[in-house]
């Protein structure tokens, strides 16, 4: 028979929601996000401070390349830095893990995922455009971002004050 701890005994969790922006454009699948995440935290905490957080992929989202990672209470902030300074991956290339935010639940934690912006792609001949709804392009050949930029729409001129 298994025994139950008392739920002042059990371990607290915190939900660390995040987004993976790579050089190469391609979606993540649960296993990859998990691979990429135990990289990201064995390279730069090392096996005993990985331990020590005790990271579990939650979920992951692959038309967005975010998930939700669950950290010991007390330990996000490490989480955290290390996964915003994980840079070069051995199958993705350079790439920036971005942290949107921690919650207590899961479901607060999906909310931070509303930050990301919506996107869309165009292709033009050999190269492909991916479209933000803020206002960014990102211009990629090949399954590779080779330039980036942002604009503005100007106002009419009888919006303008």
């Amino acid at each position: 028979m298994r025994v139950r701890l008392s739920s002042a005994l059990r371990p607290r969790w915190r939900y660390v929601t995040f987004k993976v922006w790579s050089e190469r454009v391609e979606a993540l699948d649960f296993g990859g996000m998990k691979d990429l995440v135990v990289r990201a935290l064995l390279s730069v905490l090392g096996p005993t401070g990985t331990g020590r957080i005790g990271p579990w992929l939650v979920r992951s989202y692959r038309d967005l390349n975010a998930g939700i990672l669950r950290v010991r209470r007390g330990q996000e902030e490490e989480a955290r830095a290390a996964l915003s300074l994980y840079r070069r991956d051995p199958k993705l290339g350079r790439v920036f893990i971005e942290v949107l935010g921690t919650s207590g639940t899961i479901k607060g934690a999906e909310r931070y995922l509303s930050r990301i912006p919506k996107w869309d792609r165009e292709r033009v001949g050999n190269r492909e455009f991916v479209l933000y709804e803020n206002g960014e392009v990102d211009v990629v050949e090949d399954g590779r971002i080779v330039a980036f930029a942002s604009f503005e729409c100007p106002l009419p001129e009888e919006n303008r004050g």
